[in-house]
């Protein structure tokens, strides 16, 4: 056997495929070179995409790897430009220098430049945001829009509300209430001390997607107010602090739409 029969002999066994074409190896519009044996390497040109042969099923076994001259584990080093891009893949993740994605543990370590520490247990679970310490009882619970917080609040700074009331009434309370504001109200006496109050506007679907700031002015006593709410309308009824009745006075009535 002459000299090129023993090189080829000796070393076409340890060659590795390369492929490479202006299309993915698998999926829609796949490229129809993608064919070769476990270990493959094929180049998307279109993307620079490194794709690795993971089984022997030309159309779905290639797994992505890397992006053309991405790192592999271990910090970057000799880039040009911004030298704290240690990960990019799609769009960029940006972080320090020792920001690094290890290949072989799948795992992310260092400090990003956009997230510093979070403390404690978070997690999304069914529509509910958890951030906090459960095994402590120290959390801040969020659950359709509403926030629970588990332990003590320190609060720096001001609090401050960014809804406005969408609809708004002062009335008076007689037979006939005199209805000042909004005309998206209709105002009743039912009773003495009960009042109801309809919606002009279009019924809410639940008593849950609004809120009502209520307050009585009346001047011969504390008065207490009492609200039932329904999906298109207000029941009131207004009792002095020794249970009487009220009939005299001024409503004001605020809704939050939620």
């Amino acid at each position: 056997m002459g000299a090129f029969e023993d090189f080829v002999n000796s070393n076409l066994g340890i060659r590795q495929p390369f492929i490479s074409d202006f299309a993915p190896p698998t999926g829609q519009g796949k490229s129809l070179k993608a064919a070769g044996m476990r270990g493959s390497k094929f180049l998307d040109l279109s993307t620079n995409f490194l794709y690795e042969k993971t089984g022997e099923n030309n159309n779905t076994d290639w797994s992505k790897i890397a992006e053309l001259g991405e790192p592999r584990g271990g910090a970057a080093s000799n880039l040009v430009g911004d030298q704290y891009i240690q990960f990019v893949s799609g769009s960029s993740l940006v972080g320090s220098e020792n920001f690094i994605y290890d290949y072989n543990q799948q795992l992310v370590s260092g400090v990003s430049g956009y997230y510093q520490d979070i403390d404690g247990i978070s997690g999304h679970l069914t529509d509910e945001l958890i951030v906090g310490e459960l095994q402590n009882d120290t959390f801040v619970e969020m659950d359709n829009g509403v926030v629970d917080i588990h332990g003590d609040v320190n609060i720096d700074g001001q609090i401050s509300n960014s809804l406005s009331p969408k609809y708004g009434i002062d009335f008076t309370l007689s037979a006939s209430p005199t209805v000042r504001g909004s005309s998206g109200f209709a105002v009743n006496k039912i009773s003495s001390g009960f009042y109801r109050v309809g919606f002009n506007f279009s019924a809410f679907a639940s008593i849950n997607d609004y809120q009502v700031i209520a307050s009585i002015c009346n001047t011969s006593d504390f008065a207490n107010l009492h609200i039932t709410k329904s999906a298109n309308k207000l029941d009131l009824n207004i009792k002095l602090t020794d249970g009487t009745n009220v009939d005299t006075g001024i409503v004001t009535i605020l809704i939050y739409e939620l």
